[in-house]
């Protein structure tokens, strides 16, 4: 590693403390909870030939906590990311978007998925 890659690695570290938070992985009927999700994109940038808009946002997770059944695995579209904030709990699902995958990795040293998803409703 340089000493650019520990700067990038401590800069990471302080912005997943304040726009992070812990959430849920679902998959089917398995949950993973205690999750760290950090948001990094939000918006509503689709309006097109229908009248509707999506709640879309991008998360960051660690490779090795992206786990279904206690085993790390590839994330993959359907998947769902559980997130309590204010007392809701709203859940986002991951879905390819403007020709993008649902997922990609989120560093060159492929420790970090990059999850893009929209919301899918509230608990």
């Amino acid at each position: 590693m340089t000493v650019f890659d520990d700067y990038f690695a401590a800069a990471d570290e302080l912005f997943a403390e304040v726009f992070a938070a812990a959430g849920s992985i679902v998959r089917g009927s398995s949950q993973t909870s205690g999750v760290t999700l950090q948001m990094i994109v939000r918006g509503q940038p689709i309006e097109g030939d229908l009248p509707t808009k999506l709640h879309i946002a991008d998360w960051l997770v660690a490779a090795a906590d992206y786990k279904v059944g206690g085993v790390a695995v590839t994330p993959r579209d359907g998947d769902r990311l559980k997130v309590e904030i204010g007392g809701v709990t709203y859940v986002w699902e991951l879905l390819p978007l403007d020709a993008r995958p649902s997922y990609e990795w989120g560093d060159a040293q492929r420790q970090n998925w990059l999850l893009h998803t929209k919301l899918a409703g509230t608990e």
